[in-house]
């Protein structure tokens, strides 16, 4: 069965750029994974640990994927625009 995902972007004064937490149905009001866009420019991918397993369908990871193209592709353009 594909977990129903909801992606919620941050914008931190504290950090350069904004990120993404991913949230899944299976796990109540706490993200699982954070998208994020490094000082280098490079998404990065942050898992966090549970007790409860997280499964992921390849249509999960696909749309996890074009999430964080499109973030990366956003923030950058901004900073190109700016």
């Amino acid at each position: 069965m594909t977990l129903s995902l909801v992606f919620e972007q941050i914008s931190d004064i504290a950090c350069e750029y904004a990120y993404v937490c991913v949230y899944a149905d299976s796990i109540e009001n706490e993200s699982f994974m954070e998208i994020a866009i490094t000082d280098d420019k490079k998404i990065e991918f942050t898992i966090y640990s549970y007790n409860e397993q997280v499964k992921l369908s390849y249509a999960n990871w696909t749309e996890i994927m074009q999430r964080g193209r499109e973030l990366y592709f956003n923030q950058t353009e901004e900073e190109f625009h700016n």
